[in-house]
């Protein structure tokens, strides 16, 4: 709860400072023994005996080790804050009648939200919808990067065919104006070896082998993220994992995913195109059980012979 302050509220206060002192308020505190029930009241006093620290220590003794662990500013100012926010937040739970709206508000101001978040079947039904929804844009936007590889290597196949052939036939014109074909071979010659010299410059400047693979890159990153939000998915719906670890996996995956938009080459309305055909016409994510059953042991197959 402390380390989740600390970051709420940007406390100068190092980590294993923070430790030291939630350590020594424990041990020292008369209630607690108490239940869960008491957390808002033992929020409250640990707010209050940080205020009343002294402003001029420099150093505090580690538990165990009795190393010395240096402060690196005044934490008292914003435990006061939050010991003030508590008081409000109390008020509004021994209300008549209660108004816990309002105390989780006063609550969420002091730590963190998400460690705040009720665990309950509409909170993990909206986590779910988030969850479907992003699931939904990774599997199309692995398909359009695949896609878009398909078709650069598919055009780069082209190009170095028609290289092939333009300077076969460069080569033929200028075997024929040597000799005797006269001026028709040569312009001939000339003109295809225009061609051919800007066909080249195209693919000198644009290296298609290069962005096929980025993409096809791309695609092998958003695979994990894609495989993960299924699991994730799972996860939710066997409601093993507590809520709290849910949404961390999940931001964690936000991020992981914004990393790889952000090093990923742009695709394109035809690749797009392509990849809604693939999964919505040919659906090339789904499977009749017959057809995963045609990979499994015998064991784990649904339909037995």
């Amino acid at each position: 709860m402390m380390r989740s302050w600390k970051r709420m509220w940007d406390v100068p206060i190092g980590g294993l400072l923070v430790d030291t002192l939630a350590y020594q308020f424990i041990e020292n505190y008369e209630y607690r023994s108490k239940s869960y029930l008491y957390y808002d009241f033992m929020c409250r006093d640990l707010f209050k005996w940080m205020t009343e620290q002294d402003e001029e220590q420099e150093y505090w003794k580690a538990p165990g080790s009795g190393s010395y662990v240096y402060g690196k500013g005044l934490f008292q100012y914003k435990a006061k804050r939050c010991y003030n926010i508590s008081l409000e937040a109390i008020a509004y739970e021994m209300a008549d009648p209660k108004q816990e709206w309002s105390a989780k508000q006063k609550w969420r101001s002091i730590l963190a939200q998400h460690s705040q978040t009720d665990d309950t079947p509409q909170s993990r039904s909206i986590l779910e919808g988030q969850l479907r929804e992003a699931y939904g844009r990774v599997v199309h936007s692995h398909k359009t990067h695949e896609k878009c590889a398909d078709i650069l290597l598919c055009s780069l196949s082209r190009i170095r065919i028609w290289q092939i052939v333009l300077s076969a036939i460069t080569t033929a014109g200028f075997i024929g104006a040597v000799f005797g074909a006269g001026k028709i071979g040569a312009v001939l010659g000339l003109i295809v070896s225009t061609i051919l010299l800007a066909l080249n410059s195209y693919t000198k400047n644009y290296d298609l082998g290069e962005l096929a693979q980025k993409h096809k890159q791309a695609a092998n990153d958003l695979w994990i993220i894609r495989e993960s939000d299924l699991s994730l998915l799972v996860d939710i719906a066997m409601k093993e994992k507590p809520l709290e670890t849910l949404q961390k996996q999940r931001d964690e995956l936000v991020r992981q995913l914004h990393s790889i938009y952000s090093g990923a080459p742009s695709t394109t309305y035809k690749a797009y195109t392509r990849a809604q055909e693939a999964l919505q016409e040919l659906e090339d994510m789904t499977f009749t059980d017959a057809e995963i059953d045609a990979f499994l042991p015998k064991e784990l197959k649904r339909e037995q012979t």
